[in-house]
């Protein structure tokens, strides 16, 4: 999958996320979100993203459907080495 393939099923899946848990009456102020960096897959053709091309997409992503109550967001690496998931975060 691509990015933008990664990015758009990200958005949808958080989306219906946060619906559902305002739906089941969380208290999003209380909650963390873990997710993985907007990555392309491994069999993606082309050269891979920079590090800022994984933060902005990754950062767009989170602006589009998490709420503004929702006090932080750690990450999974998406599979990336610790020194990429590093660079990308810092």
């Amino acid at each position: 999958h691509s990015m933008q393939q990664f990015a758009a099923a990200s958005r949808r899946v958080v989306a219906r996320l946060y619906e559902e848990c305002r739906a089941a009456g969380v208290q999003l102020e209380g909650s963390l979100l873990k997710l993985q960096m907007v990555i392309p897959g491994e069999a993606c053709p082309g050269p891979r993203p920079s590090a800022e091309e994984v933060a902005r997409a990754t950062l767009e992503t989170l602006r589009a459907c998490v709420p503004a109550d929702v006090p932080g967001v750690v990450f999974l690496s998406g599979g990336q080495g610790e020194e990429a998931s590093r660079c990308t975060v810092a």
